[in-house]
């Protein structure tokens, strides 16, 4: 028989999944009042925080998640995104690398630490990461975009063009960003 605690939960994770966030944050916030030892429903009601961009509450709820629970390299990942979109880039860096820790293969985190470093004009190991990422996940289209963008930028255009017709082939949402680019490399 299903509790308050999963029926609330599972409603806000419907909300959620439904983009319906204040509702997400209403039912995550019942069930909390009947449980607030899990922290699966921390994570949860971080990730509604966070697209609701109150990056704040998103922070607190995923630093709650991981207080109880410092095993999940999604949750570590995820309060990097946040710290991200505060910038507050130190903080971003240092969670991606700990998601990375417990899970050497969340390929997610390599990306995101990959953005970090190439927002910080650090190529080097921004390309490290990117690179990691295509290891892990060969397909992975953002990856090739932006180890594309990268190189581009410590002008080794034709690798960095190489990356750029690949993240196209792979993920077509790609593909006018793509052109601008290369047409913009062609007039040079």
């Amino acid at each position: 028989m299903i509790n308050d605690f999963q029926k609330y939960f599972a409603s806000g994770f419907e909300y959620l999944n439904n983009n319906q966030l204040e509702k997400a944050i209403k039912e995550f916030r019942k069930a909390e009042e009947i449980n607030n030892e899990s922290p699966t429903l921390y994570y949860n009601l971080g990730l509604a925080y966070y697209f609701n961009e109150d990056y704040d509450n998103a922070v607190n709820s995923l630093e709650m998640a991981l207080e109880l629970d410092d095993t999940m390299p999604e949750v570590y990942n995820e309060l990097g995104n946040a710290y991200y979109a505060l910038d507050d880039y130190v903080k971003a860096v240092e969670n991606y690398k700990k998601a990375i820790e417990a899970d050497s293969e969340y390929f997610e985190a390599y990306l995101n630490l990959g953005n970090s470093y190439f927002y910080k004009a650090d190529y080097g190991l921004s390309i490290e990461n990117y690179s990691k990422v295509l290891e892990l996940n060969p397909d992975d289209a953002e990856a090739h975009f932006y180890l594309g963008l990268t190189y581009l930028e410590i002008r080794k255009y034709e690798t960095g063009r190489e990356y750029l017709l690949k993240a196209k082939e792979l993920d077509p949402q790609f593909e006018d960003d793509v052109n601008i680019i290369i047409e913009e490399l062609d007039e040079y």
